[in-house]
């Protein structure tokens, strides 16, 4: 299995870097779990070294249950005296808080945090019907009606206040959902 995960970065690398040539400024490793592995594999980590050395941007897109333990990692993984990783990607919104801790220790170590998932999907959203939300979902009306807004947009709002990220991916798939979540902006 090791041999796999250095052949998968050098050859996603050498496709890339034909298709973009120069215009190749950040490589992500995607889904890294603890279970996973990557992140032990020393051939890994150091072809990103490699690549973090001539000027590369390397990111770490987290998935999983096991977020922070997979950030306690990351912290560990050094290029020279920086952190390896110069941003990670970690899902985060209003349901799904258990990293906390260690997503702002990321951040006072320099490393940027972009947030995936700030409506779960779709779950903090007004369509969401289901049952076991509703008493959430009545919460998050009320706020959105005091800021004239959206839920989807109250929980954007709701990551974009968090001191330590640096950015969120929306996850719009159509422009009404964009111009929804773009009322976060809104929201004092």
């Amino acid at each position: 299995m090791d041999g796999f995960f250095i052949l998968n970065v050098e050859s996603h690398w050498s496709e890339s870097n034909k298709l973009l040539g120069n215009r190749l400024n950040i490589y992500h490793i995607y889904s890294a779990k603890p279970e996973g592995g990557v992140l032990e594999n020393k051939d890994v980590l150091n072809k990103l070294r490699e690549l973090r050395s001539f000027g590369t941007g390397i990111d770490l897109i987290l998935s999983g249950a096991n977020q922070a333990e997979s950030l306690q990692k990351v912290l560990t993984i050094k290029h020279e005296a920086d952190p390896l990783f110069q941003s990670v990607q970690v899902t985060r919104n209003v349901l799904e808080r258990s990293a906390t801790d260690a997503l702002v220790t990321a951040s006072q170590s320099g490393i940027g945090i972009i947030v995936k998932e700030a409506v779960a999907n779709g779950r903090l959203t007004n369509r969401n019907n289901e049952a076991s939300f509703f008493n959430k979902k009545e919460q998050l009306i009320f706020i959105a009606k005091k800021y004239n807004v959206s839920i989807d947009a109250i929980s954007i709002a709701y990551i974009l206040k968090q001191h330590w990220v640096s950015t969120d991916l929306s996850g719009a798939a159509n422009q009404e959902q964009f111009k929804s979540n773009l009322n976060a902006l809104k929201v004092e």
